[in-house]
């Protein structure tokens, strides 16, 4: 056996010990699809529980997203209903799951699989700086933006109206920046801020 061969074998077997005893990158579905000296390349499918923290999902301008278990003879149990329910056009949908082709990153943004691409090199910033910027934002005003989203997306649109309004009441409970206009914007000046306190919150403090 060459020295490359050797190589090579002994980067396979240290590659499988490694994943065997990595629980953590199994639980996510990580597979070790090839290996060499230097060099390894890993398949995990990005699932819907994954990117649901606040929706949204950036993808490197070099990823790629499919779902090939239809060319593995699997219909794709699991990964079916969470591609159906991805929000995306049902026939674009039926085009991922039936051919198991790869959609590019700029593919999948168009159809709405993906928040935005970002160049490679760039990614972690994006990401860092999104995480940052929704960070800054009120975390009342943010939880009250996913209930409500939550709550109104499968339903008709004069209940989404009514449940809008619940939502609002409950929000006002702990924020209500329309009654004090002048110091919500204050608290914001310079980029958004989780400073808002309500003016009867600060003859409290």
């Amino acid at each position: 056996m060459s020295a490359d061969h050797r190589a090579t074998a002994l980067a396979e077997k240290v590659g499988r010990a490694m994943l065997a005893q990595d629980n953590a990158s199994r639980a996510l579905g990580m597979a070790l699809e090839e290996i060499a000296p230097g060099r390894a390349r890993m398949r995990m499918t990005v699932r819907d529980d994954m990117i649901n923290g606040h929706d949204l999902c950036i993808a490197g301008e070099s990823a790629k997203f499919g779902m090939p278990e239809v060319i593995r003879g699997s219909y794709g149990a699991v990964a079916t209903s969470t591609l159906f329910h991805s929000g995306i056009p049902v026939k674009k949908a039926f085009y991922i799951q039936l051919t198991g082709r790869n959609l590019t990153a700029a593919e999948a943004e168009r159809i709405g699989l993906v928040s935005e691409v970002v160049p490679d090199d760039q990614l972690m910033t994006s990401v860092e700086q999104l995480a940052k910027e929704l960070g800054s934002r009120n975390a009342v005003t943010l939880e009250s933006a996913k209930i409500a989203a939550y709550m109104q997306k499968d339903v008709d649109f004069l209940t989404a109206l009514r449940t809008d309004d619940l939502v609002s009441h409950r929000m006002r409970y702990y924020t209500n920046p329309l009654n004090d206009v002048e110091g919500y914007l204050h608290s914001q000046k310079g980029g958004g801020t989780t400073k808002y306190v309500k003016p009867e919150d600060r003859k409290k403090q």
